[in-house]
C-alpha cells in the first residue's frame, strides 16, 4: 500500500462527483463510479492544468495538474493526458479510447498507476491520473546498464503482481 493512500483518499472523495449518464454501455460502470464526466462537466471544473508538459504523443499532451478541491496545503499532483480526437481518429478508435479508460477506472493496484477521472468532450478526452515521478523503467535500465539481483527482484514482482491483479479481473 502507498504510505501517503490514506491522505489521498481523502483528497480523492473530494474531487469526484456524480455526472450525466451515457448511453454507452462501455462506460456505464465508470459512470456509476462518477468518474467518467461528459458535458456539460468539464476538467476545468475540477482541477487547474499547469502549463508544464509532462509528455508528448501522437494525439496530444499530458501536463501537471491540481485538484481545485484538495486541502490547501495540499501537494497532491495529478497528470492530465489529453487524447485529442483527429481526422485520422476512427469511430472504432474512439471506442477503444473509452473502453480502456472506464477499464483502467475499476483498478486499484499500487503498482499500476490510477486513474482517477475521465473528461470526454466532442474533441478530445482527457485522462487525470496519477503523477508518478521517477521516469520509465527502460530509462532506468539504460542508465544502470545493469541491475544488483535485489534490484531485478523486486522489479520483477512488482510486474507480476500488477499482472496478477489484472488477471484475475478479467483483462
Amino acid at each position: 500500500m502507498r504510505p501517503d493512500k490514506a491522505v489521498d483518499q481523502k483528497q480523492i472523495q473530494k474531487c469526484t462527483r456524480t455526472t450525466v449518464a451515457s448511453d454507452d454501455v462501455g462506460i456505464a460502470k465508470a459512470i456509476v463510479l462518477g468518474r467518467f464526466h461528459q458535458a456539460p462537466r468539464q476538467l476545468e471544473d475540477d482541477y487547474c492544468i499547469d502549463s508544464k508538459v509532462l509528455g508528448t504523443g501522437r494525439h496530444g499532451v499530458t501536463r501537471l495538474a491540481r485538484c481545485k478541491q484538495a486541502l490547501p496545503q495540499s501537494t497532491k499532483r495529478f497528470a492530465v493526458k489529453e487524447v485529442c480526437f483527429t481526422a485520422d481518429c476512427s469511430t472504432e478508435m474512439v471506442k477503444r479510447i473509452r473502453s480502456e479508460a472506464s477499464t483502467h477506472l475499476q483498478l486499484d493496484h499500487p503498482h499500476i498507476a490510477r486513474l482517477f477521472d475521465v473528461y470526454e468532450t466532442a474533441s478530445s478526452i482527457h485522462l487525470v491520473m496519477e503523477c508518478m515521478d521517477g521516469g520509465e523503467l527502460f530509462q532506468h535500465l539504460e542508465e544502470r546498464k545493469t541491475l544488483v539481483e535485489p534490484e531485478a527482484v523486486d522489479i520483477v514482482l512488482q510486474i507480476l503482481s500488477a499482472l496478477s491483479y489484472i488477471h484475475l479481473r478479467g483483462f
